[in-house]
């Protein structure tokens, strides 16, 4: 069973199936992180970007944490990838 806010997928390569974990939801340490960002230009891409996806604010106030969903982030990734090539 997993872990709440913890995805798996299976990714098939040379040495069979590995089984890896994905956090469904993303600090905006670990995007920055995974797009090799700095914080301002993450925000830019907030602020800018229509396609790029919303973040998901967890309360009502200033100071409630800020999360950004996994698979919206991949999916973003990919159309952008895709339109090198049209």
């Amino acid at each position: 069973m997993n872990e709440i806010g913890v995805t798996t997928r299976n990714i098939e390569g040379s040495k069979g199936d590995i089984n890896t974990m994905y956090k469904l939801r993303l600090t905006i340490k670990d995007v920055c992180h995974m797009l090799s960002v700095e914080r301002d230009k993450l925000n830019k891409l907030v602020k800018d970007d229509p396609s790029f996806p919303r973040p998901i604010k967890e309360g009502f106030t200033r100071q409630s944490a800020v999360y950004f969903d996994h698979n919206e982030l991949i999916e973003w990734w990919e159309v952008k990838k895709q339109a090198r090539y049209s």
